[in-house]
């Protein structure tokens, strides 16, 4: 048995998600999604580190312990309070947040909340919801990892890519990027979020900057498959690019996989980025 322990050393248990998963998401709330997403690739690499190291019938009870405690979680309604939504509500509920989400009650010592009145409030200032949806995600591939003879062969964990990763030497760093974030905020292209606005309906409009960086005239995108590059090149703007297999989203990778050409959008880019592409 100590054998066993010693073997899943590092493993991932509920409090270890909670605790986690706020630490990284306070510290950038703007990015949320890019939060949610890096860190659900994160257990599911340590996932796949623990199950390395088990035989298979370790496996299995570790796996069936750890599923037992998310389907658990996971089977919480609005209407039942568990451990976990208490721990983030007592993280997020402040006297300012309660007055803003309930004004009606502003000024009063004593109050009682309804459980729907908790669940609206839960719904938009707790972190609980966002916890759930990493357990819900991380349930079903602890399924599979427990299921499967050969996970480390099967399974394989994509790390998704990154903004910055899009760009060739010397523009793949902190400073160019914020460069180039910079002149598209001065410009009124994104806000001070950098969520894109664009100066037109176009739906390829953010695609033109991308293929105008693409273009063999300045060549700093690096190598790789166009649609993953757009996907988040659109992705840093806050705008979903979808295919025919997903949800519907900002547009299609149909309507901005090809250049556009020489247009008023790509002149005006290529005019503005001027500058920027002649710095060392």
């Amino acid at each position: 048995m100590t054998e066993f322990f010693d073997n899943i050393i590092n493993n991932i248990t509920l409090l270890d998600l909670a605790v986690n998963f706020e630490f990284e998401y306070l510290k950038n709330r703007k990015d949320k999604q890019s939060i949610i997403e890096n860190f659900i690739l994160n257990q599911k690499q340590k996932l796949i580190d623990v199950s390395q190291r088990l035989t298979p019938q370790e496996k299995i009870l570790y796996f069936d312990k750890l599923e037992n405690e998310f389907a658990s979680e996971l089977s919480i309604s609005k209407n039942q309070m568990s451990w976990f939504k208490k721990y983030f509500f007592e993280k997020e509920l402040t006297k300012e947040l309660l007055m803003e989400a309930y004004p009606e009650h502003n000024g009063k010592d004593n109050f009682t909340l309804s459980m729907d009145d908790w669940y609206k409030y839960e719904q938009k200032y707790s972190l609980y919801p966002l916890f759930k949806e990493i357990l819900n995600e991380l349930n079903i591939f602890v399924i599979k990892i427990r299921n499967c003879e050969k996970p480390c062969t099967i399974i394989k964990v994509k790390t998704p890519l990154k903004f910055i990763e899009l760009f060739k030497h010397p523009y793949n760093n902190e400073k160019k990027i914020n460069e180039l974030k910079n002149i598209l905020k001065i410009k009124g292209y994104i806000d001070e979020n950098n969520k894109w606005n664009g100066l037109t309906d176009i739906k390829n409009e953010l695609a033109t900057l991308y293929w105008l960086f693409k273009d063999e005239k300045y060549n700093i995108i690096a190598p790789g498959k166009i649609e993953p590059q757009l996907k988040t090149f659109y992705k840093e703007f806050g705008l979903i690019v979808y295919n025919e297999k997903e949800p519907k989203g900002y547009c299609s990778i149909k309507t901005i996989s090809k250049t556009p050409g020489y247009t008023e959008i790509y002149k005006e880019f290529e005019n503005i980025f001027s500058n920027w592409f002649d710095k060392d």
